[in-house]
């Protein structure tokens, strides 16, 4: 996998839940944004939404199909899922550590609180986005998402 090469994120970190349900409170995406991202990540092939089997009920899990092929040893088919609340747009994923490292560095996320217990991989969450531009630095780290559930190296 090549680097991430992401612009730094404006602004301050938003304000976000330090336990579990871990959210983001604050600097959420408009309907638009939301609408948006929404729509072009379920028509990503070999993907459906679904149930979440690991976040609130609200969220809308996004499912890799069979056909997608195998997944990373330690995921799961649901490679991630996005947030309707308390604010519209944050997401939770799975990146491998030197992806992880830009996206902490660059401002586009933080830790899941439940980091420190997974021995492989980073679970981290992806802040909302703001604007149009900001839509399109999210849509390359979930693409990179995808590509580390599937194994691409």
């Amino acid at each position: 996998m090549n680097e991430l090469s992401l612009p730094q994120r404006a602004g301050a970190k938003p304000d976000t839940t330090a336990a579990m349900p871990h959210s983001q409170l604050t600097e959420n995406s408009d309907v638009d944004i939301y609408d948006a991202f929404a729509e072009w990540l379920f028509s990503l092939e070999h993907i459906s939404e679904g149930r979440s089997a690991v976040s609130l009920p609200s969220s809308r899990a996004v499912w890799l199909a069979e056909s997608a092929g195998a997944i990373r040893p330690g995921l799961t088919r649901e490679f991630t899922h996005i947030h309707t609340e308390p604010g519209l747009g944050s997401q939770h994923l799975s990146l491998d550590r030197a992806s992880a490292a830009e996206v902490f560095e660059k401002g586009w996320g933080e830790p899941h609180p439940m980091n420190d217990i997974i021995p492989d991989f980073e679970l981290l969450m992806i802040f909302a986005a703001r604007d149009a531009e900001e839509l399109e630095v999210i849509k390359q780290i979930t693409l990179r998402a995808l590509e580390y559930s599937l194994g691409v190296d």
